[in-house]
């Protein structure tokens, strides 16, 4: 299965019959996993004087909701601008397009860009490139960092396995072991994945280059990077 191919069905799947039909108490856990997440892109933002933030693969919207509460201007980005999964957007601005390929938003358009979704594109240089060109100061990610050699090993084969279970079968199995729809969007969003890959603090540091002061921020597996341009220390 080709990654194109596989994307899709990644994101027909996991996005459509899982993040969709969030209840309340799963929405809960997402939020405050995001907060904990967001807090310091947010005290690092007012500090630069960031008032404009594009949200990139912003989805059905969980996020603009918190960047905007936090009094920042918020606006979204996401290849699907379905409408019936903007309910809870309001009337935050939305913009349909490609992470890795912004083309209909202009150079430096925005204060800040965000993208934890970054981990779900195929070209992580390419994304971090087109956030850099449309913002002016910011630009935070967030990816699966590195874990003990023996994971790294056996992550992929693992993978490999569940992909290749029929998707009705693996999420039934997930329902019956009284898995949440909060977990088995995280379970899904990491079997699903069509390219997983883990950096190392260094690693994430080389994708933004000289250009830009990192303040990277690991929580377990996962590294936050929130890259401010130096030309704001000047």
């Amino acid at each position: 299965m080709d990654e194109s191919r596989d994307m899709k069905r990644f994101a027909e799947k996991c996005y459509e019959t899982v993040w969709d039909g969030f209840a309340k108490e799963d929405l809960n856990k997402y939020n405050e996993w995001m907060e904990e997440h967001m807090a310091d892109f947010f005290e690092i933002a007012k500090f630069f004087g960031v008032h404009s933030v594009l949200e990139g693969a912003c989805g059905p919207g969980f996020n603009l909701k918190l960047i905007e509460d936090e009094g920042f201007m918020a606006t979204g980005l996401d290849v699907n601008l379905n409408p019936s999964r903007r309910a809870n957007i309001g009337n935050v601005s939305l913009i349909e397009g490609d992470l890795e390929d912004m083309r209909s938003v202009s150079n430096f358009s925005f204060d800040a860009c965000v993208a934890l979704g970054i981990v779900h594109s195929l070209d992580d240089a390419a994304v971090v490139s087109e956030m850099g060109r449309v913002s002016k100061k910011v630009v935070f990610i967030g990816v699966y960092g590195t874990k003990d050699p023996l994971y790294m090993v056996a992550e992929p084969v693992i993978r490999w396995c569940v992909r290749r279970v029929p998707y009705r079968i693996c999420e039934g199995l997930m329902v019956a072991a009284g898995f949440s729809k909060f977990r088995r969007w995280l379970l899904l969003d990491w079997a699903f994945m069509p390219k997983l890959k883990r950096y190392t603090e260094r690693e994430v540091q080389e994708l933004f280059g000289d250009n830009y002061h990192c303040f990277i921020k690991r929580y377990g597996a996962w590294i936050n990077c929130i890259a401010v341009k130096r030309s704001c220390f000047e």
